[in-house]
């Protein structure tokens, strides 16, 4: 008996893993399906060449003027007229896009989100900097309590060359009030390939 509850076990172990992304891959007239990580041979001017595709851990946004990487979990949503939503587990980023020299004041979007969260008492703020490949980004930060949950808000506006856009990013605090993991992998790597 014991043997079946350990085998049982095990073989659901391997379940938990989540299986890997199929692809297919188009080599001349040729398809070629394949899971992420998995290599095959394919023949090239006769030759056998390894050929191997990996999925990265990101996807890359480019709308409204402006392109950075995110986590590639996070699910997509538009809304418009230039709205978009990437929401993850613990960390949000939303773009606003706006003509150029239309674009939403930091300081009144973050004043609507505390009105939105019936946020009793004004809640502080603070100057913070995105440091970016293309220079520093001034944005306006603050933390609001919902319910037992303290919810981060990061706003930048950044002014590019055809579009204006307000970047927020939202993070679910942990328990002791420090940025999720999630939120800090999504902040450097967005800043590390932010282009406008």
């Amino acid at each position: 008996m014991l043997a079946l509850i350990v085998a049982a076990a095990t073989a659901s172990a391997g379940i938990c893993a989540e299986p890997p992304t199929q692809l297919r891959v188009r080599l001349g007239d040729q398809d070629i399906r394949l899971d992420a990580g998995q290599s095959v041979e394919v023949r090239i001017d006769g030759k056998p060449v390894s050929l191997r595709v990996d999925e990265l851990p990101f996807r890359r946004f480019a709308e409204a003027g402006i392109a950075f990487d995110y986590p590639r979990h996070f699910p997509w949503e538009f809304e418009s007229p230039a709205t978009w939503t990437l929401d993850g587990n613990s960390a949000v980023i939303i773009v606003l896009g706006a003509e150029k020299g239309e674009g939403a004041d930091p300081d009144a979007v973050l004043d609507g989100i505390a009105q939105t969260l019936k946020s009793k008492r004004p809640a502080p703020r603070e100057s913070i900097l995105l440091a970016t490949r293309n220079g520093p980004i001034d944005g306006v930060a603050m933390t609001v309590t919902l319910a037992s949950s303290r919810i981060r808000n990061e706003a930048y506006r950044i002014e590019g060359r055809s579009r204006d856009v307000l970047l927020l990013l939202q993070d679910s605090l942990t328990d002791d009030g420090q940025a999720s993991a999630e939120f800090v992998a999504m902040r450097k790597q967005l800043a590390q390939t932010l282009e406008f």
